[in-house]
């Protein structure tokens, strides 16, 4: 249960103000402890509170100190278990969180990014508005991993996801999708549009990652360049494959590995089969 204390400052007991703390016990450290309520009796002006959000109980004036304390005690049940609501509604909030948070770069992970693109979809679907799809890689990642270390190859990929959340705008969305590879939906008018945009956001990518102090300190950094594969869905026909973003997903994957194929620095857009 939570702590009380009786705090009297006219050493009159007819006319007390009561203190309600977090998990204590006498004596209290009012300098350490959280306050959750404060019980008072009507026309007295009682302290204020370090926490302005403390909440305020009154009782009346003619309030036996019997009826005082035993109030108390139910006042401190209630502000414990407000309490204990609060502590679980943060601990779920930071659960969802890391559960949609990639560890290593603190971007979307793939969970994370296949809800939003379902969403952008089915947004994209209802407005009968365009979306565009990208997946990026680093061509000669695999080299620093192999040279220098995983423990390298972690800090390119933490240095390149802060130029990415620096660059990033909304409506476009990024992620993680896993190893070096890295999800981007965003908004265009045409399949030409979609191509060139991303061919902008990668080269734009490559001279902010060069320019990084990581460059400096990883001198292979310097040699990296993103290849990557774009879809492109227009809505401008009835037959949509569904699910409609693993269809994008695939269109983009297969892009990004004719990329690949084609030497490090090379964006493809995917072709529709229907």
């Amino acid at each position: 249960m939570a702590g009380f204390q009786l705090i009297d400052s006219q050493q009159d007991s007819t006319e007390p103000y009561l203190y309600i703390y977090e998990d204590s016990v006498p004596p209290f450290d009012t300098s350490s402890e959280k306050i959750l309520a404060l019980l008072c009796i009507s026309g007295q002006e009682p302290p204020t509170p370090p926490d302005t959000t403390v909440p305020y109980y009154w009782l009346p004036t003619d309030c036996s100190k019997e009826i005082f304390l035993q109030t108390s005690q139910l006042i401190a049940q209630l502000a414990q278990l407000d309490a204990r609501l609060e502590r679980r509604n943060q601990l779920v909030w930071k659960l969802r969180t890391a559960a949609l948070e990639d560890y290593l770069t603190k971007l979307p992970n793939r969970r994370a990014w296949n809800h939003t693109l379902r969403h952008r979809v089915y947004q994209s679907q209802t407005a009968k508005s365009p979306i565009g799809l990208a997946m990026f890689d680093l061509d000669g990642f695999k080299s620093i991993n192999q040279q220098l270390g995983f423990l390298a190859g972690d800090q390119v990929l933490q240095s390149l996801a802060e130029v990415i959340g620096k660059m990033a705008q909304p409506p476009g969305f990024w992620a993680r999708l896993g190893g070096d590879e890295f999800g981007y939906a965003f908004q265009s008018n045409s399949s030409e549009e979609a191509l060139q945009h991303a061919q902008e956001v990668a080269r734009k990518l490559e001279r902010n990652l060069h320019q990084h102090p990581v460059a400096e300190k990883i001198p292979l950094v310097k040699e990296l360049q993103l290849s990557g594969g774009v879809a492109y869905w227009g809505n401008l026909t009835d037959r949509v494959p569904q699910p409609l973003e693993d269809f994008l997903f695939q269109i983009a994957s297969s892009a990004l590995r004719q990329a690949k194929q084609e030497g490090n620095g090379q964006i493809v857009l995917g072709t529709m089969p229907i």
